[in-house]
């Protein structure tokens, strides 16, 4: 009975950790950015130059992670310095902020937890033999409701991308911001998270994909 919720726990801490793993490395990809500000014209739309683009980005991103304490930064923008970012966004990434840490607290939950599993079972005969089938079976189930995501999303991005923000930050609208007075939402705009999001399904699928693969190939080699 341990063995077997054991194996339920590694497999399902597994793939939560794959999938929050490809959002993190997308999300905080500098080359994701720029690659798609010059595809996008961002720093036109704004009317500031790429590297003060890049400057402003690499300052919200250090801010989501932890790694600084505000969102204070300038740039020239249509021909005159200012701040970048008003209350309202600054307000808005507090949220983030706190959704990308709780994300971050469970990816390493996660990590913790395969290896537990793993040290649990560790040295026991037959452990792939018991462990395989429950992992296609948990992967069963999480591709259904990714895969119904996604599709939802390939489908209707505008709806998706809003429902998201519903579920996300119940608290306030603070997300709901206005291109004239709010720069965030040109820097990043509708096609920009269509992107980061096809990007972070493809990466999650990629090795999702490999480890069923494996445990397939290795439970057909177990029964020749």
């Amino acid at each position: 009975m341990l063995r077997k919720i054991t194996c339920y726990g590694f497999s399902i801490a597994l793939i939560v950790f794959l999938f929050l793993e490809a959002v993190m490395v997308h999300c905080f990809n500098t080359n994701f950015y720029e690659t798609e500000y010059a595809k996008l014209n961002v720093a036109e739309d704004v009317g500031c130059s790429f590297d003060d683009l890049m400057k402003a980005t690499r300052v919200l991103l250090d801010y989501t992670s932890d790694k600084r304490e505000d969102m204070v930064v300038t740039a020239v923008i249509d021909g005159a310095e200012r701040e970048v970012f008003n209350e309202r966004e600054t307000t808005h990434m507090v949220d983030v902020k706190a959704l990308y840490l709780t994300a971050e607290a469970v990816r390493n939950i996660c990590v913790i937890t395969v290896i537990v599993c793993y040290f649990l079972n560790y040295g026991q005969q037959g452990l792939l033999k018991d462990l395989c089938p429950i992992f296609n079976q948990v992967s069963l189930i999480f591709l259904i409701v990714i895969g119904g995501i996604a599709l939802y999303a390939a489908m209707d991005f505008n709806s998706f991308w809003i429902n998201f923000h519903h579920v996300f930050f119940t608290k306030n609208d603070f997300w709901l911001l206005n291109p004239a007075t709010d720069l965030m939402i040109r820097f990043f705009p509708e096609q920009f998270f269509f992107d980061l999001v096809f990007r972070i399904v493809v990466t999650f699928f990629a090795g999702f994909v490999l480890l069923n693969g494996l445990c397939i190939l290795y439970r057909k080699k177990a029964r020749a």
